[in-house]
């Protein structure tokens, strides 16, 4: 098995999680529908969850529905920590 076949845990479950979100607002038309999972995943989903997500997507983009592969360019990457936390 080489690295990118390589499952985590972490990575199933969120690939679950975004496909439900998918499968939810699939009904609506589809660049509507890719906007609903983008901001539900960028309002709901906590900066590690989005990091992982992020970082795992392009190894693993066959296991996620199409909505999810729509949205993930409009989905937000975490800022690393604030100015105001580096300086301490």
């Amino acid at each position: 098995m080489t690295e990118t076949e390589e499952t985590s845990p972490q990575l199933d479950k969120l690939a679950r999680m975004a496909n439900q979100i998918a499968a939810f607002f699939a009904a609506y038309p589809d660049e509507q529908a890719a906007l609903a999972v983008a901001e539900h995943i960028n309002l709901n989903w906590s900066r590690v969850m989005r990091t992982q997500f992020l970082e795992g997507f392009d190894a693993r983009s066959s296991v996620f529905h199409p909505l999810v592969a729509q949205a993930y360019g409009k989905i937000r990457r975490p800022v690393a920590a604030l100015a105001s936390d580096q300086m301490k």
